[in-house]
């Protein structure tokens, strides 16, 4: 049980540091190589590119585990609690099921012939001469989806507590 309380509560944020640690390091590194070694790493800009991709689709995940999406809340704060918490269920609901039918299309897509057959344009696997599956790149949305699925069904349960007065996970909308 600890670990799954300890995987809720970290592994978006343990991803995104490593994530941003992998960008900032081989940016700084090939930076480096062209500057002062005078020859550059023929793989780093690609790997870059491909951790932001990730490190977005799990960033969106993350950002739905503390409830710290861009929203105007104007109008719909203007409303009774009730009817703000019942919007707010609303949307995780909304949402959740958006993001579960990306996870499906995206699982689809990552698993399609043509993206199984597409590899990087110049990253490698590390020792090696094998190009990379393209299909690395785009599991990212499928994982993200699912991420941000399972982080808004947990919003979901929370307002749907507060919402019936099962008061025991913290409220989502202002009020």
């Amino acid at each position: 049980m600890k670990l799954l309380k300890f995987l809720d509560d970290n592994t978006e944020k343990y991803l995104l540091v490593l994530l941003l640690g992998l960008m900032a390091s081989f940016i700084v590194i090939q930076v480096f190589m062209r500057y002062v070694i005078q020859d550059s790493l023929t793989w780093s800009e690609e790997f870059v590119r491909w951790t932001f991709v990730w490190f977005i689709w799990v960033g969106i995940s993350y950002g739905f585990k503390v409830r710290r999406h861009v929203c105007i809340p104007m109008a719909v704060n203007l409303l009774p609690y009730k009817a703000r918490q019942s919007i707010a269920l609303f949307a995780d609901v909304v949402m959740a099921v958006f993001f579960l039918m990306m996870f499906i299309y995206g699982m689809q897509q990552v698993l399609s012939p043509l993206v199984m057959k597409r590899t990087a344009i110049t990253l490698t696997w590390p020792l090696t001469d094998i190009k990379v599956s393209s299909m690395w790149q785009y599991a990212s949305m499928p994982v993200g989806a699912l991420l941000s699925s399972i982080r808004l069904l947990q919003c979901g349960v929370a307002d749907f507590r507060t919402l019936t007065g099962n008061k025991t996970d913290k409220g989502v909308v202002n009020g």
